[in-house]
This record gives C-alpha cells, structure tokens and sequence, in this order.
C-alpha cells in the first residue's frame, strides 16, 4: 500500500478519538518501551580445539578498512597471532590479516589519534626480548605502535618501546594496562603504559609506575614524556584506568591494588590485606602532574571492598549521560555499592568511600564489565555488565542493566550465557570489549572471549550484537522494513499481521530518531499514541484488545514531522 507523505500529512489531520475516550473500552492498547530482557544475539564467533586458547585477548581496532564499521582483533596463543576480522552485516570467518605477537599482557588492542592530524594507529602489546645467555632468563618488554594505511595495519612501519634498550639498561617489567586519551585535551592522544613494578637484575621494586607518552607531530617511544609513580609496594593485584572523575574537561588517573604493609601471606585467600584507590587530577599540561598520587583512600573494616574489585578490571561507566564516571566497588557483605562522581556534595576529591556514602547497592554480582553504549545510539548512557546469573545449563551468565537519567538499573535488559545460546555450556567471559558498529547498523557490539572454554583450554570468542533483537531468521514473524528518506530500512516491524504484540525497532545511527508512534484506524480515527526514547530503539503496541482490521502506523520525530508510515493488520 503506498502512499504520498502529502496524503498522510492530511490524513493525520482528520478528526481523531481521543486516547481518553476509548482507553475504557480497549483494556490493551498503550505504545510503550520493550520491557522484556532480551538474549543478546550472536553474529559471530571462533572456537578453538584442544590447547588452542583462542581468546586471550580481544578488542577493537577501530575502522581498518574506512567503510564507517568497526572492526576488532582476537589472539591465539597456539599460534602466537592476533587476527583482524573486518566488521560488516556479514563478517567472515577467514581473517583479514594476521600479526604476529608473544602475548596479550594487556589483553586489548589500544587505538589512538597519537600523532595528531587524524592519522590512526594501533598498538599491540605482548611483544617480548627474552635474553636466556645469563644464569637467569630474563624478559623484556616491547610494545608496538604500528599506522593504519591503505586499509590496513602496517607491520612493517611503526614504532616500538624497547625501555631497556633506549630508556633504562637492563630494565625488565611487564606492563599490565595500556591506553589512549586526550589527557590534555589539545586534539591528540597520549598512550599510557602502566607497570605494576620494575625490576634490575636482582632488584625488585614492587611501586607502580604509569608511563605517559605524549602525543603530537613528535610523538615517540623513545622514552616515556612522564613517569608518575606510586608510593607503596603492591603485592598481588594491580590495576589503573582513565575517566573524568571531576567537573574539569581533563581525564584523571586511578589506581587500586592490595598492598605489601598488611599481616603475613597466609594459605587462605587475600583478604586481609590493606586495599587502597588512589588518585591523580588531570590538568591542561601532563608534564604539570606530581609524580606522586594526588590522593589515596584507605578501604578500612568493615567498610573493606573484597579483593576482587581490582582482579581482573577496574572499569568507569558513564550510566547517566553527564559525562562524569562512575564506578562500583564490591564491599566483605557480597554486595556491590555504587559511587557517582556527579552526586551533589560527593566530588571525588573529597567524599569518604565508606558504604555509607555509597549512592546505590547492588546485590548478585560476581566480576562487573564495562560493555558500552549497547542500547542506546546516541552514546549517552552507559550500560553495566555483570556475571552473577546463570544459564540454563549451569554455566556464567551475563546481564545487562541498561542506564539512565537516574544511572543504572537496578533490573536488568539483556543477558548472554554459552548454555542459554545453545552452545556448549561453560563460561566465556573472561576477556571482552566494546566494538562500536561492528555490524554496521549503528549500534555497539560487545566482544567477549574466554581462553580457557571448552575445558581443554580451546577457548572461544563470541560477538553480541546491541541495539533491538531482529528476528530476521525466523521466517514466521513477518518481519517487514520500513524506509525513510534516511535509510532503506530505517524501521523494522514484527510480526504483521500481529495478534498481541507489535514490535517497531529502529537503526541506531540515525540522524533523525522516532519520537511518536501513533496508530489511526481506516477512518482516519486515532486508537492509540505513545511517546518512544529514540535512544531504546525498540518499542511495542500491546493491541490484544484491539479490534481486527487494517490499521496505519505513522512515525514522528522529535519536531512532530511525520518520517515513516506503514499498514498494520491486526488479526
């Protein structure tokens, strides 16, 4: 059935019934968002055989090939090898081009604008020098920046950190987190090494340091343009990360780790050690950071997070959209308690971080992930990942708790297990990252791999897809696209005809989102109207009460301008 916008323009004038009006005879038939959780679907995936331990790291490489879709790269450790996998609505299954690495400590490719003037590049970190010629092996690290060109990742050029050879002689450390930011926000990226401690020979020093690469027409790898170091020993776990912790434009530095000043190892778990968070503000000039942190905080009895929150992440979340991080910290009682750096009278600089101050609680959480901005297009709202349910089959579960205007939910709207997909049943999360646009329909992916699924350490990575479940593949739902000026299909409905339910989901990248859906019978009479949050990109008619017959659903955006229309049969 077509028919002009003109047409529809005029038709959408007629006089219409009030929604008031007939709510008391159609008991159901609202428009409003899709509550329901949904199993996160799977695009893509790898498995190993025995002893492959496909998985050790994964993550995004940014768009490799220029075609606007992301793209990522998963290690081997049989074949001591990252593979780069193209995104697209179909990804293959061969890779795209293969580099060669010893390792994935940090388990994540970083991407960054280092050298100013919009030139990517990616770096790689597990490349070793291991010198066996004395009475002790030793290893020293290497660490590649490498230019993306010509569409792709070239090997051959690049740079490479070799600190004991053009920074510190005989200097061995493995470096256990890499990033990029804008940590003076001129419009380059700086790269961030951290180290949970260095090593000369037979001198150990346990104190952390964080190596900062400036970036610009001359960055290099050299040396480091700034080493910020910690004033204790750690001796455990160890992690750092990089987010807006205050209300100035410039990205802070926090660390966490267990400390060597607590009562003697003992057989039992790490738990009586001291746990401390501490801090560096960022400024205008990285140069101008104090070399020590800035501040600590000391987690104290019984307001003592479990050791857990540092092993393995230290993940920030933006849930409300203001730009300030967030972050959760498991506390002794097994809850996790939630800390907003933009709570009135809270700023990080000052507030306690005792349970007490904490903003929110929540409960059944085992290891939190920092998935992105999986149902929301406009990139505002944050999602939180959590393992702490469980499929069917028994194995670790992942839900997802959607964010907001309040911060996160404490329900949750999606979720992903082996068992629940119909694989074999075992946890793959161990590893993971966000993909933005991976399948190139505007919405993030997630990455997670775990290397030891499969129990003889084959090892798997799998990729979620985010924004609204499409049931594309089931041939029974009568899934239908709908176009506007902007896209082909800019719209999907299903099932049509519908009987209950009508599902219209969205495209996350488009420029001009629903607003209104509103639904008029054949006389021009308006059944039902609902507001819809473009960032959710999903909403249902529940129309069960509804009469049968032919129905036209006309689509607004947020200046009342009609974008989409299409016939409905409701049987």
């Amino acid at each position: 059935m077509n028919i002009s916008y003109q047409y529809l323009r005029a038709f959408a004038l007629l006089t219409v019934l009030s929604l008031s009006a007939i709510s008391s005879l159609l008991a159901q038939n609202e428009i409003v968002p899709n509550p329901n959780a949904v199993l996160l679907r799977n695009v893509w995936m790898v498995q190993g055989q025995p002893g492959d331990r496909v998985g050790e790291g994964v993550g995004s490489v940014g768009d490799i090939n220029n075609d606007s879709i992301g793209d990522f790269a998963w290690y081997q450790r049989s074949t001591h090898q990252w593979t780069v996998q193209l995104g697209g609505e179909t990804i293959a299954t061969t890779p795209y081009q293969l580099i060669d690495s010893l390792g994935t400590i940090p388990p994540q490719p970083v991407t960054g604008n280092f050298f100013g003037d919009g030139i990517r590049a990616v770096g790689f970190s597990g490349f070793f020098h291991v010198d066996s010629s004395g009475p002790r092996r030793k290893l020293f690290m290497r660490y590649r920046v490498f230019i993306v060109h010509a569409d792709t990742i070239d090997t051959k050029g690049g740079l490479t950190f070799a600190p004991d050879q053009t920074w510190q002689l005989g200097l061995e450390t493995t470096h256990t987190t890499a990033l990029a930011a804008d940590m003076d926000q001129d419009g380059d990226d700086e790269l961030i090494i951290v180290v949970p401690g260095t090593q000369f020979d037979q001198s150990v020093d346990k104190r952390a340091e964080i190596w900062i690469f400036e970036g610009g027409s001359s960055f290099q790898l050299d040396s480091p343009s700034v080493v910020l170091k910690d004033t204790e020993e750690n001796f455990t776990y160890f992690n750092a990360t990089i987010g807006k912790l205050n209300n100035d434009p410039y990205p802070d530095i926090l660390i966490a780790g267990d400390y060597t000043d607590g009562p003697p190892d003992t057989d039992g778990p790490p738990g009586n050690r001291p746990v401390r968070m501490k801090f560096w503000w960022g400024n205008q000039n990285v140069h101008n950071l104090p070399t020590q942190p800035e501040r600590t905080v000391q987690f104290s009895d019984p307001d003592y997070p479990h050791i857990s929150f540092v092993r393995p992440f230290l993940p920030l979340f933006d849930t409300d959209g203001d730009s300030i991080q967030e972050f959760l910290l498991p506390a002794a009682d097994g809850n996790w308690y939630f800390y907003d750096m933009s709570a009135e009278g809270k700023s990080s600089q000052t507030r306690d971080f005792t349970l007490a101050d904490a903003d929110a609680t929540y409960q059944g959480f085992n290891i939190v992930y920092k998935v992105g901005y999986l149902n929301d297009s406009l990139r505002r709202y944050e999602m939180i990942g959590r393992t702490g349910g469980v499929g069917v089959g028994g194995d670790a579960q992942l839900v997802l708790m959607s964010g907001g205007k309040k911060g996160a939910n404490l329900t949750y709207d999606g979720y992903y297990s082996a068992s629940d997909d119909g694989i074999k049943s075992g946890n793959v999360f161990g590893v993971g990252a966000t993909i933005p646009n991976c399948t190139g329909s505007g919405w993030d992916c997630y990455a997670t791999a775990n290397p030891s699924w499969g129990g003889n350490n084959e090892g798997i990575v799998i990729l979620l897809e985010g924004g609204a479940y499409i049931p594309n593949d089931d041939s029974t739902l009568s899934v239908e696209e709908v176009a506007t000026q902007e896209h082909h299909a800019a719209f999907h409905i299903w099932p049509n005809p519908v009987i209950d339910e009508l599902h219209v989901a969205w495209r996350g990248d488009l420029k001009n989102p629903p607003s209104l859906l509103v639904v008029y019978d054949i006389n021009g009479r308006e059944v039902v109207s609902g507001a819809v949050e473009p960032w959710r990109g999903e909403a249902l008619w529940k129309c069960h009460d509804v009469s049968a017959g032919t129905y036209l659903l006309i689509i607004y955006d947020t200046n009342g301008t009609m974008i989409a229309s299409t016939t409905i049969i409701k049987q």
